[in-house]
């Protein structure tokens, strides 16, 4: 029997890595090692062991520190390791260690060694990865002494990082390497040096100072050294990597000792020099390492879950004693509040999603956590998992710091060049849009994402678009943005319920959103923190404040007690609307100022303009005091605002009256129950996003005693469960040909495949089966359906054709409805109770047609079309029902809500069935074409990208498409039409292109060609036609706005790129340039008075006038 011998270090590149090593390669100077892998914290290769506090634990080699909440003063709680002292015994030192950290909060630290008085450090070495400076640094502190500071970039961006703090005393340097790089090297303080730290209290993961938050993270390796390691030194050992103790066997280092294994060991048979199989340490690899492998195959393999969600979701109360597995797009909600999870829950995939519907973030992090795993490893917040607020509960995302939230792509449909965008940058300059400057025609964002999209580098025009419920998938980029981006920001989205907090703390009203009219706070793992710009001038803008995504504007700009109608030259409208673009370049969803109760006038004025404008606003802010109004007046008061511009509305302040409105003062009960009407009738009213209750109005509206207390009002507003404000939004598509075409073949997706770009969004866990007559159906199985975008049903004629296979079940299920709300939609149902009815209706009665029941547990093709005053409807090919007195038409209610598979009442059931191959077109199919689609195969381009031209500017172009797309149906023809693009190509029904390209500021125009056959169905390419003698974008040349800038030196300091390549015209952007003391200005169009810095002209120069502008100066 082959004796299992412990295996020698590794730093997991497949190198030996012995104790010996390691002191040899840093000169016999290494005193303290903790590497953790026997899952203590023990030191390797000294006596100075560690000691696990409060929970400390060591997970997967590592030292795993949960703190989220927690201050290193809590000694309770607090998690951390306690080293002994005197581990500094020489001058010269350095502490070098390996770390995972994210979502830290300021002045965290990995170590801190030293002494404290009181509840401060006295004389102390630390390093903390996120300062209160905004930077990651290594901090020198003998006591009576002045700091001394090496800083470098936050290192807390969940990747892991080696470090090495190094005192060089013998050359007087402080040193700050991070991964493997000198990032800072700074002087010395006399008297500073390893000698002068009185380390009698040694912390990983717990800072000196009582009000410094706990570490929270994993800490892979720590070392000390008597000794300063050199630059070279310390670059190797970043290569090489912490020192890790693999299983027996397991050769390929993959956490798991299989038949992968054996495969390394017969590649290095007989080897000395590639090491990875030698399992027995002797130094080279044979048969005896095979034994090691075969001894030990299996080791390392996971427990076999107990059940596996694939493309699932499961809801239960809690879970205990069991493994649960959820790979693909699964969901497991939890609903308890106590105790929801004692089983171990693996997530497998970026869209497992786990979710506590009643357990705050904090909670989740602290106490369970710990029973999940991603992907083999343990969960982590901020390194391989989102802990995110979700409601009043938590939703744990399987993310890593390496997930894409954005990609985007130059050419529509996603096709041409792409580039994945991260969170928090503001992309608003050639150089970090690079290919996408000016160039971007589709994107997909990631579920959990916001992303603020604009034309202009200041975002002023601009959309936010929201990944709340599913990926968006935008096919299309509407017209203003097509090819015109200049600024693009993505943020974390968290999913907020409605009810919040502004005077009272959220923790006491247990809120999920705060703000204070003021820019002071952060947002924390339970409360989001909404900023305010209050006035004109003040606070500061929240320009890098992450966990951030949204912005109050001005608070009661029409009220003369207010600093902010002071500031804003006595209330004008026209002040704030000429500044309104300074709150739009943060990125955030910004709402409007927030009006009194008596400001609708001013809130109605400033909206105009800011729609006249083309100005964003997010959604509508309001306060309301009135006294004596009931949950129904208030909201007729509100729905008045939100029927003139359907914007969402919050209302950031409010109460039963106040001090300084007329009428009796309610009794603490009365006052109790008008809380509890109000915040019902918000909580059910979908286009209220967020509210906010203020407190200080008078005692007995108050909702704390002066001693903190609830009162009964207040007692109401805390206990109740409000729901997720944001409404996922479905933005809107707009092909420039205008077509409401669509077609959705349901193979893995919900895509539009006809070209118009109508993609479909799933609400829920898709389901996509394989059918074995059908092929790929989407199942929606009666919790689930699909919305479409506004605009696939919107003209005068309508189809709707497809596959339905019912599974039965209640009353009014729904095929499709398409409408704006319960007055106006046109639906199919399977069964009423009697039969199978479409209807239409436009505020008065509804117009039907119908027919038998649909069949159960069968396949069957279903189609509606209305067209010349008539409405028919087909099963099977056959046209079976017919209604000639038809007056309603799509387009006279233009539906915004569309869905398959729901209805517009929210009683009704979702499908309980299975759809495929489902057409929307906006004419009235014939009855041949039904018939047709019955056994049909769409045509098929033989490319998704087709390239033509080139198209000289100014000159008449021509070109073909035909034959391009084939049909396999016998006898089928195929007719062309321009689905999308610029405006000047048209495309004939017979492929024929013709047209005279004039605009020369993008070198390669894209084009959505659709192909359609004689039944109607439909498929698409996409046709990019370069121009001859077309320049770009051109390089952006900024200016500085002071008029006694030097404007050679403004080239010389100017970013310059082009997304084309650079011909004969240049785009100028000239800020505030005086034209009668400079001749730049001279050649852009004048800048409007009042203008302010960055509001830029623009100029497009011909050759001759750029060089004379150049001659000129």
């Amino acid at each position: 029997m082959t004796q299992r011998r412990r295996p020698p270090l590794s730093n997991g590149s497949g190198r030996r890595l012995s104790f010996e090593s390691l002191e040899g390669r840093a000169m016999l100077s290494l005193t303290h090692l903790y590497t953790f892998n026997d899952g203590t914290a023990d030191d390797s290769v000294g006596t100075a062991h560690g000691t696990l506090v409060n929970g400390a634990a060591v997970l997967d080699q590592k030292l795993a520190l949960q703190n989220s909440g927690v201050t290193s003063g809590d000694s309770a709680n607090v998690q951390y390791v306690q080293l002994p002292a005197n581990l500094l015994t020489t001058a010269d030192a350095t502490i070098e260690f390996w770390f995972q950290a994210g979502q830290s909060e300021n002045w965290t630290r990995v170590f801190d060694f030293g002494n404290k008085v009181g509840g401060a450090g006295d004389s102390y070495l630390f390093y903390s990865q996120q300062s209160g400076a905004g930077d990651s640094r290594a901090t020198l502190h003998p006591s009576s002494v002045a700091e001394t500071v090496a800083s470098s970039s936050t290192t807390d961006d969940g990747a892991p990082h080696q470090v090495a703090v190094v005192m060089d005393a013998a050359n007087g340097a402080f040193r700050l390497h991070v991964d493997g790089q000198l990032v800072s090297s700074v002087p010395m303080g006399r008297g500073s040096n390893g000698l002068s730290i009185n380390d009698t209290l040694n912390f990983l993961g717990r800072s000196l100072f009582d009000a410094d938050p706990g570490f929270t993270g994993l800490i892979d390796e720590v070392r000390i050294y008597d000794h300063a390691l050199t630059a070279g030194e310390i670059t190797v050992s970043a290569a090489e990597g912490p020192a890790v103790v693999p299983l027996p066997g397991d050769y390929d280092r993959s956490g798991v000792v299989d038949a992968a294994d054996r495969v390394v060991w017969v590649t290095n048979y007989g080897s000395e020099s590639n090491l990875e199989a030698d399992g027995n340490g002797d130094g080279r690899v044979d048969a005896a390492d095979y034994a090691v492998w075969r001894d030990n195959l299996g080791l390392g393999e996971p427990t076999p879950p107990s059940q596996v969600l694939e493309d699932e979701s499961l809801t239960v109360p809690s879970l205990s004693r069991s493994i649960i597995e959820l790979t693909g797009r699964s969901e497991l909600h939890l609903t308890s509040a106590t105790n929801p999870l004692t089983a171990e829950v693996r997530l497998n995939s970026p869209d497992a999603w786990l979710f506590f519907e009643n357990v705050k973030p904090t909670e989740v992090m602290s106490d369970y956590l710990m029973n999940v795993r991603v992907n083999g490893a343990a969960a982590f917040a901020g390194i391989n998992v989102r802990v995110v607020q979700h409601g009043v509960g938590t939703v744990v995302i399987p993310q890593d710091y390496r997930f894409v939230p954005l990609e985007v792509f130059t050419g529509p449909q996603f096709t041409g060049d792409s580039a994945e965008l991260d969170v928090y940058t503001y992309y608003n300059t050639p150089a970090t849009l690079g290919v996408l400057q000016q160039n971007a025609s589709s994107f997909v964002l990631k579920r959990g994402y916001m992303a603020t999209i604009a034309s202009d580098a200041n975002a002023r025009y601009s959309q936010v678009y929201v990944a709340q419920d599913h990926d968006l998938e935008i096919a299309l980029l509407p017209e203003q943005f097509d090819n015109q981006v200049r600024f693009i920001r993505v943020l974390p989205w968290r999913w907020v319920a409605k009810k919040g907090a502004s005077d009272i703390g959220p923790e006491t009203l247990d809120a999920s959103w705060f703000y204070n009219w003021n820019n002071s706070e952060d947002s924390t793992l339970d409360y989001e923190y909404v900023p305010i710009r209050q006035q004109r001038w003040w606070p500061a803008y929240p320009t890098n404040k992450e966990e951030v995504t949204h912005l109050l504007g001005y608070n009661e700009p029409n009220n003369p007690v207010e600093d902010a109608y002071t500031s804003l030259g006595n209330g004008s409208v026209d002040t704030a609307i000429a500044v309104w673009p300074e709150l739009l370049q943060s990125g955030l969803r910004v709402g409007s100022p927030a009006v009194t109760d008596g400001g609708k006038a001013w809130l109605y004025e400033f909206m105009d303009k800011a729609i006249a404008a083309d100005l964003r606003v997010d959604y509508i802010a309001i306060h309301n005091y009135q006294a004596g109004q009931s949950a129904a007046s208030l909201k007729s008061w509100l729905q008045d605002v939100y029927d003139r511009y359907h914007l969402p509305i919050w209302i950031t302040e409010f109460n039963n009256g106040a001090n300084w409105t007329g009428g009796a003062d309610p009794t603490y009960a009365q006052n109790a129950q008008w809380v509890a009407d109000i915040t019902e009738m918000m909580d059910t009213t979908p286009w209220i996003e967020r509210y906010s209750i203020y407190s200080r109005v008078e005692a007995v509206r108050e909702m704390t005693y002066s001693d903190g207390s609830l009162t009964p009002a207040g007692q109401v507003y805390h206990n109740n469960d409000s729901p997720i404000g944001y409404v996922q939004e479905i933005p809107a598509n707009h092909p420039t040909s205008g077509r409401s075409i669509a077609s959705y073949a349901f193979d893995d997706d919900a895509h539009d495949q006809s070209g118009y770009g109508y993609n479909g969004y799933v609400a829920g866990v898709p389901r996509y089966a394989t059918d074995p007559t059908q092929g790929q159906v989407i199942d929606l199985g009666g919790d689930s359906h699909v919305q479409l975008p506004e605009g696939v049903a919107s003209g005068d004629g309508f189809t709707f054709a497809g596959w339905v296979n019912w599974d039965g079940g209640g009353n009014w299920q729904r095929i499709f409805d398409f409408g704006n709300d319960t007055s106006s939609y046109m639906f199919l149902t399977p069964s009423n109770g009697s039969s199978m009815r479409f209807a239409i209706k436009d505020g008065g009665g509804e117009q039907t047609v119908q027919t038998a029941t649909l069949p159960v547990d069968q396949w069957t093709h279903v189609a509606v079309t209305l067209g010349g005053g008539s409405a028919k409807l087909y099963v099977n090919g056959a046209l079976v029902a017919t209604n000639n007195s038809l007056t309603i038409t799509p387009s006279d209610f233009a539906p915004t809500n569309n869905y398959l598979g729901k209805s517009q009442f929210t009683n009704d059931p979702l499908l309980n069935g299975q759809l495929n191959d489902v057409l929307v077109t906006d004419y009235a199919l014939t009855a041949t074409q039904i018939a047709g689609l019955m056994a049909n195969t769409p045509p098929v381009f033989a490319a998704a990208e087709v390239n033509l031209g080139p198209a000289p500017i100014d000159t008449p172009f021509s070109g073909s498409l035909a034959g391009l797309a084939t049909d396999a149906d016998p006898g089928d023809s195929v007719t062309y039409a321009k689905a999308n693009g610029p405006a000047w190509l048209t495309v004939a029904a017979n492929g024929a292109l013709s047209g005279t390209p004039t605009d020369p500021g993008l070198a390669t125009q894209e084009f959505v060609v659709a192909a359609t056959d004689s039944r109607g169905a439909v498929s698409y390419t996409v046709v990019t036609i370069p121009l001859q003698g077309a320049v770009g974008r051109g390089p952006v040349l900024a200016f500085s706005a002071d008029e006694q800038a030097d404007a050679p030196q403004a080239i010389i300091d100017a970013p310059i790129a082009a997304a084309a390549q650079v011909d004969l015209n240049l785009l100028l952007t000239l800020d505030h340039l005086d034209a009668t003391d400079d001749a730049w200005a001279s050649l852009a169009e004048p800048v409007a008075a009042g203008a302010e810095i960055d509001e830029a002209a623009q100029a497009d120069l011909n050759a001759a006038q750029f060089d004379g502008a150049f001659a000129s100066l």
